[in-house]
């Protein structure tokens, strides 16, 4: 039996090698050898790659994006379709004179006077398209593409249709909420700020308040058959909406007083583009109609139109469209605006 030395003497040890039993050199030579043959071939391990321990949430979060909140101040309408070139619409107004009653007196006078505004339709379109080999590539990460998109074009036509309705379409007859060129002028708010600002961030609960009011009175200036009893709507932009939480020491808010004053109720509508460039805002006040008068709509003519599949060498495309007549004002006294807020 080889003794505990001679093993050290061919580099073997621990205590599993130094009680093995080997009956002769030769044996140890062969153990060598085949601890040799046995030796590791590739590269030494550093790590389990990351993809096999990452958790993939197959839930996709879709990017999100400023509200589109302009049919909000107009309601959407349907006219005429997409072939429709001209929208036409009449305007009577009433108008006379009395004088004092005499048997054959022909004296007085009351008639009728027309208009008839005109909008043009102007129209838009998209175009999706997607190859087959990335589209059964995605397929692969459980992605499905031709849906999302489909949904893209969508949210594209709606934002498209959201600005047209507010600003209307440049070189054409087509106008919006915020341009119209019937509108009336807008008024300042009111220098009550500290240090005379006339921002809401630099003024307190109840100049805001009064600013408001202000524009509630320019509004029933320009049209006497509106009163606190009508549903009023005020757009404002995000910034602005947030100063109507300011509350006075008896943890009164301007929403609260605007609740209480306006018993017919109001409706607050966030609008991102009220907020201009300068970081100046503007508000705007309406009511949806004046003694069951429409005073505007956002009108289309197409909503959204999808054109038949195209089928390509090794992949397809798809047209979508749509059409506009922006914002048709018909009755612009219902409609007031304040800027510098």
């Amino acid at each position: 039996m080889i003794e505990q030395k001679d093993l050290c003497d061919y580099g073997l040890s621990g205590s599993g090698a130094l009680g093995a039993y080997v009956r002769n050199k030769q044996n140890i030579q062969e153990l060598l050898i085949l601890a040799q043959d046995a030796a590791m071939q590739t590269s030494p391990n550093i790590a389990v790659p990351a993809v096999l321990t990452s958790y993939i949430d197959t839930a996709v979060t879709n990017v999100l994006f400023d509200p589109r909140n302009a049919t909000k101040l107009a309601r959407e309408v349907k006219a005429g379709s997409w072939t429709t070139s001209t929208y036409i619409f009449r305007v009577a107004e009433g108008l006379g004179y009395i004088a004092p009653y005499g048997d054959f007196s022909p004296n007085g006078r009351s008639d009728v006077n027309y208009n008839f505004p005109r909008r043009e339709q102007a129209k838009f379109q998209t175009v999706i398209e997607y190859g087959d080999f990335e589209e059964e590539l995605l397929a692969e990460a459980k992605i499905n593409y031709i849906a999302d998109k489909q949904r893209a074009a969508a949210l594209t036509v709606s934002i498209a249709s959201n600005y047209f309705y507010l600003y209307g379409v440049k070189g054409m007859e087509v106008y919006g909420y915020l341009n119209d060129p019937n509108l009336n002028a807008a008024i300042a708010a009111s220098p009550t700020g500290t240090d005379g600002g006339i921002k809401w961030s630099t003024k307190d609960t109840l100049a805001i308040y009064n600013d408001i009011l202000t524009l509630f009175a320019e509004l029933v200036n320009q049209n006497k058959n509106i009163t606190a009893n009508y549903k009023i709507k005020l757009a404002l932009s995000p910034s602005c909406n947030v100063e109507l939480g300011k509350a006075t020491q008896y943890n009164i808010s301007v929403m609260d007083m605007l609740n209480k004053y306006f018993v017919g109720g109001i409706e607050i509508i966030v609008l991102p583009e009220l907020e201009e460039s300068n970081g100046d805002s503007q508000m705007i006040m309406s009511v949806e109609e004046i003694d069951g008068e429409q005073v505007a709509e956002a009108a289309f003519g197409e909503k959204f139109r999808v054109f038949p599949l195209v089928r390509e060498m090794s992949g397809q495309k798809q047209k979508i469209a749509f059409s506009t007549y922006g914002s048709i004002i018909k009755q612009p006294s219902g409609i007031a605006v304040m800027t510098g807020i």
